[in-house]
This record gives structure tokens, C-alpha cells and sequence, in this order.
């Protein structure tokens, strides 16, 4: 590929343990996870480095951009955001020895790892005088198809089916949005 990236594929029904394979694999001191139905600018790596080599980062994530937009993915994007206050997520950076500093996503969540992570990364970044940032000036397109399949207004109608996201072990709600 390109630039010597490598897609891993993974067959696991666990978006931690696919994350974490993906990083296994990786070569570099600078790893980048992103989502196989997401799209990141053009300026992406080029800030990505930027915000690591001014030692003031110990990582972080990007603002998500819906591939299109109604009032119902509006209102889904700010009940989410409600629940991870401060944290971004959809594509997250840091080096590699703060990932593995960490224990790399958690495989005990079968969703919601990514939300976790952030937290994780945040702490340890405290403990290092370092923050997690968000990248300002790039951000990722993301795809709407848990939209197009449940519709528009289905998590704001069920905010509790966030919750559950964000607690990661419900089996029956994870293949539901992410596997089925």
C-alpha cells in the first residue's frame, strides 16, 4: 500500500481485539486506528505529528464528520457527546509506548472500547503532564449506516442503547449494531 500502511482483517466479533491486532502488526512508533467505514483528510497524519512533536500531547482523537446530515444524527452526535465529555474518538493517535503503556484497547469490551481507551489514554497522559487532544484543523468522514439501517432518530428515540455502547458487554446489543 501506499506509504507502507497495511490493512489487517480480522474475523473476531470484538472491535477491541480487531484494533489491537491491527497494532500488533504496525511497525512504526506512531500508531493511527481508524475505522474500516471511515475516511480521514488529506492533512490528517501531517497534524498527527505535529501535535506529537510538540511534546504537549500525549495523544488524542479527531472531530467525526457524518457522511451526510439530518436533525436526528445531529441530535444522536450530541447525546453522545454528552457522554464522553472532553474525549473525541472515530480515529485515535498516539505513540506506540503509550499504547502499550496502557494495555492497548480493552478486550474485555465488546463495544465501547473506544470511548474507554480515550479515557485510559487521557489519565495516563495526566500522569505524564501531557494532554489528549483533539485535532482541530482535520477530521474523519465516518459513514451513516447504522442510520440508513435503523434510522435516523433510532438512538435518540433509545438513548439507553447508547449506555450500553459505552458499558461494551452486552453481546446481543453488539452484534445487533455491529456484526448482524
Amino acid at each position: 500500500m501506499k506509504f507502507g500502511a497495511r490493512i489487517v482483517n480480522d474475523g473476531n466479533r470484538n472491535l477491541a481485539k480487531i484494533r489491537n491486532a491491527g497494532a500488533r502488526q504496525a511497525t512504526g512508533d506512531i500508531l493511527v486506528t481508524i475505522d474500516a467505514d471511515s475516511r480521514m483528510a488529506p492533512n490528517m497524519l501531517e497534524q498527527i505529528e505535529k501535535a506529537l512533536s510538540s511534546g504537549k500531547y500525549i495523544g488524542g482523537g479527531v472531530p467525526i464528520r457524518p457522511e451526510r446530515l439530518s436533525m436526528g444524527i445531529f441530535m444522536t452526535g450530541l447525546i453522545a457527546l454528552s457522554f464522553m465529555p472532553g474525549l473525541s474518538a472515530g480515529l485515535f493517535w498516539c505513540y506506540r509506548k503509550d499504547f502499550q503503556a496502557i494495555g492497548g484497547f480493552n478486550e474485555s469490551l465488546l463495544v465501547g472500547e473506544d470511548v474507554d481507551f480515550a479515557k485510559r489514554l487521557r489519565a495516563y497522559g495526566k500522569q505524564k503532564h501531557k494532554r489528549f487532544g483533539t485535532l482541530l484543523r482535520t477530521h474523519i468522514v465516518t459513514s451513516c449506516r447504522k442510520f440508513d439501517k435503523f434510522g435516523d432518530w433510532y438512538f435518540v428515540r433509545r438513548p439507553w442503547i447508547l449506555w450500553h455502547a459505552i458499558h461494551g458487554v452486552d453481546t446481543g446489543f453488539s452484534n445487533m449494531i455491529f456484526y448482524d
